[in-house]
């Protein structure tokens, strides 16, 4: 009986490890919630800028979208893509970003 614990416990003991270090050595990174932040701050600029059409073709910003789930459909990764394209008169950064990222990659 004692086995069968060991063997069951096992891989339970060994996912939380991997969970805790997978929190500590990446999600939790230094580097990652620099870069993080610096997309929140990008996010929270362009939002003004960007519309999407929602419910009776109305017009959304970025955050009143998850109120509308016409227009919270429309929200993808390719958000950061129109903004760096836009033209808006919001000032990013993103080489730096993308440099920040690719650096802390090479170094983890």
């Amino acid at each position: 009986m004692y086995k069968l614990k060991v063997t069951i416990s096992s891989p339970f003991l060994q996912l939380f490890h991997t969970r805790y270090a997978l929190h500590k050595r990446a999600y939790q990174h230094r580097v990652g919630a620099a870069v993080e932040l610096m997309l929140l701050e990008v996010l929270l600029l362009a939002d003004p800028y960007l519309l999407f059409p929602g419910t009776n073709g109305q017009l959304r910003k970025m955050s009143e979208c998850p109120g509308d789930m016409a227009a919270y459909w429309k929200l993808s990764d390719s958000v950061l893509k129109q903004i760096e394209t836009s033209y808006a008169p919001v000032r990013v950064d993103f080489p730096a970003i993308h440099e920040i990222a690719l650096v802390s990659c090479i170094l983890l």
